[in-house]
């Protein structure tokens, strides 16, 4: 997923079911190992979120070149400057773990409690696109097919 602006809950399920899951900001690559995570970018830097297992999160200078690489545990997050250069790891506040719960968990369990079939096409942030370039949005500018992964996206005007 490329984030250009806002936040991005991610839990994966069963990463050897993902081929590959990142999410990549203008100054960030952050990569899921089997986890639970939040990646926000704004005003130039990104903070990187991991609550569920291990997030791999490199920094990208401004003409994308790698920069130093980092692995947060759980519980663990990380602040990555507009040069791509990586903070110091700090401990996710109560406050920061209570918001990914009810926000994300929340929309976890209405899904699971619907199933697949109950699941309806909703509007896409703008800034949200897949990596690979391809288009995720059909005319409507609802998404096109059922994905693997499950996303929330805040930032915009809607959430998906």
């Amino acid at each position: 997923i490329a984030l250009a602006q806002g936040k991005v809950f991610a839990l994966i399920d069963d990463i050897t079911r993902v081929e590959k899951f990142e999410i990549r900001t203008p100054n960030a690559i952050c990569g899921v190992r089997g986890t639970g995570e939040s990646v926000e970018y704004a005003n130039g830097s990104t903070v990187a979120r991991c609550f569920l297992g291990v997030v791999s999160i490199q920094g990208l200078d401004a003409n994308g070149t790698l920069q130093k690489a980092l692995e947060l545990l759980a519980e663990q997050g990380v602040t990555i400057g507009p040069e791509g250069l990586l903070g110091a790891p700090f401990s996710i506040s109560q406050a920061a773990r209570k918001a990914w719960e009810e926000d994300f968990l929340m929309h976890v369990e209405y899904i699971q409690s619907v199933g697949p079939s109950g699941i309806k096409p909703h509007q896409a942030s703008a800034g949200a696109q897949p990596l690979d370039g391809s288009s995720i949005y059909g005319g409507d500018g609802s998404i096109d097919e059922p994905r693997q992964e499950i996303y929330s996206a805040e930032g915009g005007d809607d959430e998906w």
